[in-house]
């Protein structure tokens, strides 16, 4: 059992000086709260020391400490945010309001939504203070030790959970131990019978392996030592999870995964470590392809160390791993390594700052991002990224994530060399945008004034600062284009009312329209016309209330069918009220439809199939046309981008043909397994393509928009 003593004296290990009386203080308090009626899982002492003991091995302040003797105090209502902060001082009860606010992350959120903000939430509060995450990773492990033995669909979850997210997110901190720590529980509660095969298995051998490693432990510390080098020799057994994975991988049993043994040599400085390197590729065969340089190129999560894989004379492969003593201590602790804290606030020597830079980049991503799957892909990306590293021509190193490209490249350096990248010149040679950088790449991006982002671009980015920035781009390209069509819609059906356009703009009438529906001004109006997302009925419905109050010719022209009269829509027998068209199936013209009477409102047209008129009194409804029109329609030209499914494409293909609309001209082509289409077709008006844009851009894998011609 873990006695508050022991922490107290690890505590004062790695700070001598330091005063436990804060610790003391907790451990009464939890001692006290924690002891009353009621408790929910995982609010006995006993599992409160147990966090402490884990951040007290990463060697955190002792604000971090307290706060996991102290933890679920808030949540499960033994005390508040107030008296707990006049009891132990407010900033390490900050901390513990920090995980009390946290989105519950116990495996129980059904959507993609709700896991988003969960995330985001997370990532949020570790960039305000990342003690809050090395909390959040103790608790978690520590409920996963005390789970072990149970079974349900909620451990199920909060296991899968962990697994998919926590886990990875601890290597991405470095804490590599605790990510081995937490897949094997996960392992356990989610595949027990496969847990238990290989456990099974390594019982079974486990007096083989201490042969074997005690033979090259042997061997390994004679070479060394031949070369009068100084140095500490650990061993390792492969884990159970990460057993799983590579029989998984390479369709073997768990007996034949073939670098379950492992050693590591702990140097004193870097080219000790290198010297030692040499030694074992001359003592033991080297298997191609397994040597891995962590120290020229560090992993994101800081960890250097040099791994090879080699075999002995009797063929059992082996890895090696070679670090010096201040690599190992990171290896170990990861970021926490690097965090000292001074008083109430984080003192952040460069080391820290550098450590932790991602996790400002992904919260900054994670804010732009647009919707739950965005924010999702984003998190996962940089949770499983590893490093490349290229070089500017003046020599500046830039780390990326493996698999990065050139237009990445060019997005870290600045966002107008980003939207400006055509290319780049590396080793002499020119490259693509989405051309993959390697280690050591020089790269010398090219650029043209007027190139902006495109759609297509989404598919060669890797960062979240590149796509981030792309997707700014193309907002603002489509926030501009809207506006334009928006503004052509409004022109081209106020000159019906036959006033000035001008003059209307600046009525008392249409400002008070715009403040009444929160438009802040006209642009925001055609903005949001030009996207579908408002109608002209709307300000129509508004001024016929004032019709006494415009010219006797406006008032008139307003009891019309809204809009051109070829899109107009007829009433038999109905004459002169007013119709708007239904938001929920957004009719177009051509299609088959039905109005619907609303009081105070007129008519409202649906499409004869929606859902929204089924089982309405037969007495409601009422027979509606579109007009047909002899007029010269519009040719406009039309941009997609989608998947390369053939359903998608003929999903479009209806949309047209319901519109009963012309196309002239269909170009296609396939790009990285994107498709792109150029459109070009006959609208009867701009209202009708705001409507077509808008039910095309409603379809899941598709973007839409019109294309402008310029020069």
């Amino acid at each position: 059992m873990i006695r508050i003593e022991q922490i107290i004296s690890e505590y004062k290990s790695y700070h001598p000086d330091a005063d436990v009386t804060p610790l003391q203080k907790a451990y009464i308090l939890s001692a006290r709260l924690l002891a009353q009626p009621g408790l929910v899982w995982a609010s006995s002492v006993t599992e409160h020391l147990e966090v402490a003991q884990i951040l007290v091995q990463l060697r955190l302040d002792v604000e971090s400490i307290v706060a996991g003797l102290l933890y679920s105090t808030i949540k499960d209502k033994r005390t508040n945010l107030e008296t707990l902060g006049l009891q132990i001082g407010e900033p390490t009860a900050k901390i513990i309001q920090a995980l009390d606010e946290l989105p519950g992350l116990m495996g129980d959120r059904e959507t993609k939504e709700e896991l988003a903000l969960a995330m985001k939430s997370l990532v949020d509060a570790a960039t305000k203070d990342p003690r809050v995450i090395f909390v959040k990773l103790a608790v978690r492990l520590v409920r996963l030790r005390h789970w072990s033995s149970l079974r349900g669909q909620k451990t199920r979850r909060f296991a899968s959970e962990t697994l998919e997210i926590f886990a990875p997110l601890a290597e991405r901190l470095g804490l590599n131990h605790i990510k081995v720590e937490l897949e094997d529980h996960c392992f356990a509660l989610l595949n027990p019978k496969e847990f238990a095969e290989v456990q099974s298995m390594l019982a079974g051998k486990k007096e083989l392996h201490q042969t074997l490693l005690d033979q090259v432990q042997g061997q390994l510390k004679e070479i060394i030592e031949a070369q009068g080098i100084k140095a500490e020799i650990f061993r390792r057994i492969k884990h159970c999870y990460s057993i799983h994975l590579k029989a998984l991988k390479y369709k073997i049993r768990y007996e034949d995964v073939h670098d379950l043994l492992g050693l590591r040599v702990i140097v004193e400085d870097k080219d000790k470590a290198y010297q030692v390197l040499g030694l074992v590729h001359e003592r033991f065969r080297l298997v191609e392809g397994r040597f891995k340089d962590y120290i020229t190129y560090p992993k994101a999560n800081g960890y250097q160390s040099l791994h090879t894989m080699v075999h002995n004379e009797d063929g059992v492969g082996f890895e090696v791993q070679i670090r010096t003593q201040e690599m190992h201590k990171i290896a170990e602790m990861g970021v926490a390594a690097h965090w000292a804290y001074k008083a109430t606030l984080p003192n952040k020597n460069e080391k820290s700052a550098n450590s932790l830079y991602w996790l400002n980049d992904l919260s900054k991503s994670l804010t732009i991002a647009s919707d739950p799957k965005e924010s999702l892909e984003i998190f996962t990306r940089e949770l499983y990224s590893d490093l490349v590293y290229a070089f500017t021509p003046k020599g500046r190193i830039i780390k990326l994530p493996a698999g990065s490209t050139v237009l990445d490249f060019a997005y870290f350096v600045h966002s107008d060399l980003g939207n400006q990248c055509t290319g780049a010149k590396i080793d002499g040679k020119v490259f693509p945008i989405q051309h993959k950088l390697h280690h050591g790449d020089q790269v010398t991006i090219l650029t043209e004034e007027h190139q902006q982002p495109a759609q297509a671009w989404l598919g060669y980015a890797r960062t979240n600062r590149a796509l981030s920035q792309i997707r700014q781009g193309l907002r603002k390209r489509e926030y501009k284009e809207a506006q334009k069509l928006g503004r052509e819609i409004f022109e081209e059906q106020v000159r019906r009312f036959e006033i000035q356009l001008e003059d209307f703009v600046n009525s008392v009438e249409f400002k008070k329209f715009l403040d009444k529906r929160n438009y802040s001004d006209l642009e925001a109006f055609c903005t949001q016309l030009g996207f579908g997302n408002a109608s002209m009925n709307e300000l129509k419905l508004y001024l016929l209330n004032l019709q006494e109050d415009l010219p006797k010719k406006t008032a008139s022209r307003l009891s019309l069918p809204f809009g051109r009269k070829e899109e107009g829509i007829l009433l038999p027998g109905m004459e002169g009220i007013l119709v708007r068209l239904a938001k929920c199936c957004n009719p177009l013209a051509g299609d088959a439809i039905t109005g619907l009477m609303v009081q105070g409102e007129g008519v409202s047209v649906h499409q004869n199939d929606c859902k929204n008129i089924q089982g309405i009194d037969p007495k409601r409804l009422v027979e509606a046309h579109w007009v047909e029109s002899k007029e010269q329609r519009l040719t406009v030209k039309l941009l997609l981008h989608f998947d390369q499914d053939i359903k998608t494409h003929l999903q479009i293909m209806k949309i047209f043909a319901s519109a009963k609309v012309t196309l002239l001209d269909c170009r296609h082509r396939l790009v990285e397994n994107k498709s792109t289409e150029e459109i070009t077709c006959l609208v009867a008006s701009l209202d009708q393509l705001s409507k077509i844009l808008n039910r095309l851009n409603s379809l899941n894998p598709v973007t839409a928009r019109r294309v402008f011609e310029t020069g």
